[in-house]
């Protein structure tokens, strides 16, 4: 379902990707963990195609992200409508809720489904109450952000990106900013999400959960991934002396 091959990508001077690569089949969900500033969430933003590579290539269901092949063998940019096409496929919870706060929380969550599916306001607002029911706030639809504490507004996220019905559903930290008694309403749903069978990729400091909703765990550092595998070998019994040194501490 996805393949990251050699992908690389710097800020000026400073190498975030070095030639990370790796592949996960539909139904997966691979946790990735690292100290900060290992290229993770910079990974998943080129996954998204929100950050241009500089070389690699990324695919999602076997079609080149953002880039196709010219007849000469070399990659050509698509035009934006096509890219926005591809972006619908791969949805995305970040850190902070990105939540419009003007609107409510059924609002949010149609809004998408208005301007990127071009559904009726009517049948996506029943699709938004619909989202909003799996995630556990079916009697939240006409709160406000402002009304919903950092967790339910985080499950609105994820409502507004499980109503695109997208293949591919990437996590940024997406427990970070919350109060730590909220995080497991989030974690629950996540793991809801998980059984469910949508690919998902989950950048987390939440070993638990990466140890029992995981089937594929990677451990990146300066831009590199150091160790991949099943969650039970890496994050339970690391072989790479730097992933041990990084799970003594997170795991205290």
């Amino acid at each position: 379902m996805v393949s990251v091959q050699n992908l690389k990508k710097s800020f000026d001077d400073v190498q975030v990707l070095r030639g990370v690569s790796f592949e996960c089949q539909p139904g997966d969900v691979v946790c990735i963990v690292g100290p900060s500033g290992s290229g993770k969430s910079t990974l998943l933003r080129c996954i998204n195609h929100l950050e241009t590579p500089d070389s690699g290539g990324i695919y999602v269901d076997g079609e080149l992200i953002a880039y196709e092949r010219h007849r000469n063998g070399r990659l050509i940019e698509r035009k934006a409508k096509d890219i926005d096409r591809q972006r619908r496929e791969v949805g995305m919870v970040f850190q902070r809720f990105n939540l419009f706060n003007h609107m409510t929380a059924a609002e949010n969550v149609a809004l998408g489904l208005v301007k990127a599916r071009g559904i009726a306001k009517g049948a996506a607002h029943r699709m938004a109450e619909d989202a909003l029911a799996k995630v556990g706030l079916a009697n939240r639809g006409k709160a406000f952000p402002r009304e919903l504490s950092g967790g339910q507004q985080q499950r609105v996220a994820i409502a507004r990106a499980l109503s695109m019905e997208p293949k591919v559903l990437l996590f940024d930290e997406p427990t970070s900013a919350l109060d730590p008694e909220l995080v497991g309403d989030v974690l629950a749903v996540m793991k809801d999400v998980a059984a469910g069978g949508i690919t998902m990729l989950v950048v987390t400091h939440e070993m638990q959960f990466a140890r029992e909703v995981a089937n594929q765990a990677i451990f990146m550092d300066d831009g590199q991934i150091v160790e991949r595998g099943r969650p039970a070998d890496v994050l339970v019994n690391p072989q790479h002396e730097r992933t041990c040194k990084f799970l003594s501490r997170v795991q205290k």
